[in-house]
C-alpha cells in the first residue's frame, strides 16, 4: 500500500505528519522536534497501528503488508529536506522575491496560488534538468 505523508513545520518549529488516507481505520501521525524525528515517529505509528489490528485477532489484508511512504513537503520544509538546495537561487530560477521566498520557508507566511504555481513549476523544471543530465 503507497500512502502519502505531508511534512509540515509549525511556527514554533516543531514538526508533524499526516496521511492522506487511513490504513484500516487508522489515521498515524508522526511529530518531532526534527524532520526525521517526525519521520521515525510516523514510522512508528504505522507499524504500531499494523501491530494493534494483528494483536485484536484481525487479519491485515495483502495490501496494508508492506506500507510505502512517499512524503511531500509544505514550503516551510522543502528547503530543509534539500538542504543542498539554495533559497536565493532558486527565487531568482522561480521569479520570485527573494525576501518573499524566505518568508514562505521560514513560514512566515503562505505562498498565494500564484507564487505556489511559480515554486511547482521551477520545481519540475530542475528536477527534469537534473533527470537529463548526462555525467
Amino acid at each position: 500500500m503507497k500512502i502519502i505523508g505531508t511534512v509540515e513545520r509549525s511556527k514554533t518549529g516543531y514538526y508533524s505528519i499526516y496521511p492522506d488516507k487511513s490504513i484500516l481505520n487508522y489515521s498515524p501521525f508522526g511529530y518531532g522536534d526534527s524532520m526525521q524525528e517526525a519521520k521515525d515517529d510516523f514510522m512508528l505509528a504505522i507499524e504500531e497501528g499494523r501491530q494493534l489490528l494483528i494483536e485484536e485477532g484481525m487479519e491485515l489484508p495483502k495490501e496494508c503488508e508492506t506500507i510505502e511512504v512517499e512524503y511531500r513537503y509544505a514550503i516551510s520544509t522543502i528547503f530543509e529536506a534539500f538542504s543542498f538546495l539554495n533559497v536565493s537561487q532558486f527565487a531568482k530560477f522561480a521569479g520570485i522575491n527573494e525576501s518573499k521566498m524566505r518568508q514562505y520557508t521560514s513560514g512566515l507566511c503562505d505562498p498565494g496560488v500564484k507564487a505556489s504555481k511559480k515554486i511547482a513549476e521551477a520545481m519540475k523544471t530542475i528536477g527534469n534538468s537534473l533527470l537529463a543530465a548526462v555525467i
